[in-house]
């Protein structure tokens, strides 16, 4: 069997969670393509989580609206795809699935997370997913459509929890010993440059305050000289970090909570993405004293004695994968 995945849009969310939906699917024999435009599709380990019967066409994320459009209607053309899953955009990122969908007699399924509303008013979205798919799935948390049916699983990600690193290993990879026990608060980077400028600054000002009582580390999904480590996937390292500092993305929120990690985010704005919505009040900050003080008390010998060592989340990829086989079955 084989799949076709599009996953357009900035950043790394939308592809990182096809990988984890293509690395389920492996498992269960189907072969995957994914359409992607990230600029991080060059800059991470793609190669380890991907086989060799997997393929991974990359549109060049300025490659413009037209020549984008060109380059999505080849891939499907090309596509000999029992089953097409779109992630997030129904109508494609530019809109240039409008006029490719119809005419696709295969099974459609569409990735349904937390949208915008203005997104879904503006462009009739439930009437049109009604008229164009055929699944929706929401992955841990709800959508406004539903306009066909739904299937809600648990949140998508990269690993299962068994393929996670032991604490102590996991500490190396921050350059700690793994006997060393302070904690170890972990500030991620990622999103637009000057959003990584603005949070390496923060890791920068929180080290010097804080390197007393704890180890502050900076890491980066691709190569940053100002990371401490490139971590992608970053959620394999969670059992070592005691406190994440980041901003309000699906996969971060995500894997924190899998992880039982704390978690302490800057809603970014997006034109899509509602950040503030995902987060809960307690997982937010307003300025630099706050998380200051929220840290060294989320790292009190108390605190961090609450944590589970125990992880055992469900992914809710196999849910999905599942479904979608019995789906896409002729």
């Amino acid at each position: 069997m084989h799949w076709l995945i599009y996953a357009l849009g900035g950043g790394l969310g939308h592809l990182t969670r096809s990988i984890a939906l293509a690395r389920a699917a492996r498992q269960q024999g189907v072969r995957v393509t994914i359409l992607t435009n990230s600029p991080h599709a060059s800059t991470v380990p793609l190669g380890d989580e991907l086989t060799g019967d997997d393929c991974l066409v990359v549109i060049a994320a300025d490659a413009g609206r037209e020549r984008t459009a060109t380059l999505v209607k080849e891939t499907f053309e090309q596509s000999n795809a029992q089953l097409l899953v779109v992630d997030t955009f129904p109508r494609g990122l530019g809109g240039e699935l409008a006029e490719l969908l119809p005419a696709m007699a295969i099974p459609k399924a569409l990735v349904h997370r937390d949208l915008n509303p203005k997104y879904i008013e503006s462009f009739g979205l439930n009437d049109f997913v009604g008229q164009n798919y055929d699944l929706l799935l929401t992955p841990g948390e709800p959508g406004q459509l539903d306009s066909v049916p739904t299937l809600h699983t648990q949140p998508w990600l990269i690993r299962d929890s068994n393929e996670l690193l032991a604490r102590g290993c996991a500490r190396t990879h921050f350059g700690l010993p793994e006997s060393d026990q302070t904690p170890v608060v972990l500030v991620s980077g990622c999103g637009r440059p000057e959003e990584i400028s603005e949070i390496a600054e923060l890791a920068a000002k929180l080290r010097l305050q804080l390197k007393e009582r704890l180890h502050v580390r900076f890491s980066s999904p691709t190569s940053n000289e100002l990371a401490d480590v490139s971590a992608w996937p970053l959620l394999p390292l969670l059992p070592a970090v005691d406190v994440l500092i980041g901003a309000g993305g699906y996969n971060t929120v995500s894997e924190a909570r899998a992880t039982q990690t704390p978690l302490l985010a800057l809603a970014r704005s997006r034109m899509y993405d509602r950040q503030h919505v995902r987060l809960h009040a307690r997982e937010q900050f307003e300025n630099h004293r706050q998380l200051r003080d929220q840290i060294l008390f989320l790292t009190q010998p108390t605190a961090l004695r609450n944590r589970s060592s125990n992880l055992n989340y469900l992914n809710g990829t196999h849910l999905a994968v599942s479904t979608l086989m019995r789906f896409a079955s002729p």
